[in-house]
């Protein structure tokens, strides 16, 4: 499967997490987006498992602990951006 197609797949098994100002729909949508909440927090941790090779004598694992550290980088930044420009920091 390609990268988008897993996405696709796992959008559709966690559902809408849009909310529509509709309570008996939001009430879905969250628990919609409490189940993505996780899974992300989940797979998070998995990249920074990858991310401790970083520094690995062993070349294979040491590009897995690189990439996953230069993505955990990425995602600081974009999270940093997101804060500041809604002027939570």
């Amino acid at each position: 499967m390609t990268r988008e197609e897993i996405e696709k797949v796992v959008l559709k098994l966690i559902g809408n997490v849009t909310a529509v100002a509709d309570s008996s729909i939001d009430s879905a949508r969250m628990d919609n987006l409490n189940n993505m909440i996780y899974l992300t927090e989940s797979l998070i941790e998995k990249i920074i498992e990858a991310s401790e090779h970083s520094d690995s004598q062993y070349y294979s694992k040491k590009r897995i602990g690189v990439s996953a550290e230069e993505y955990l980088n990425e995602l600081t930044g974009n999270l940093t951006d997101f804060f500041n420009s809604k002027g939570a920091m």
